[in-house]
């Protein structure tokens, strides 16, 4: 398998799941497109550094990232969008930054526990107490 058909095969089969977990963080539809396929873009530049550890949590990481640099949430967008659970979103938007991440990637980004402390840069006892919480 080529390169490019190596990282167009990871880019079809994680791209939704991705754009999920980085919408459940930020709530705001657009700013997660844009920021999973530049996170897909970055990826693509280190795709010889990353494809051999964990290439998903590499890209999650990097929208996560790229949702809080120069974009932010417009409130009236996601407002109205009609089709998206806005009380969800709400309740994940009280919970702090590191404690929505965690939830978000162990339920719809199907990570564990240990795989998600790690990624939100915390110890595993940490990330369980957290969650427990």
């Amino acid at each position: 398998m080529t390169r490019v058909d190596e990282f167009n095969s990871f880019y079809t089969s994680t791209f939704s799941q991705a754009l999920q977990v980085t919408y459940a963080i930020n709530g705001d539809r657009q700013v997660a497109f844009e920021s999973t396929v530049d996170a897909y873009r970055r990826a693509w530049r280190d795709w010889a550094k990353i494809r051999e550890g964990n290439a998903l949590g590499y890209v999650r990481n990097e929208a996560w990232k790229l949702t809080g640099l120069s974009r932010g949430t417009h409130p009236l967008r996601r407002k109205h969008e009609e089709d998206s659970d806005t009380s969800l979103l709400d309740a994940l938007g009280e919970l702090s930054v590191t404690d929505r991440r965690l939830i978000v990637l162990m339920t719809l980004g199907n990570t564990d526990l240990e795989e998600a402390s790690r990624e939100v840069n915390l110890p595993a006892e940490e990330g369980i107490e957290s969650v427990t919480n």
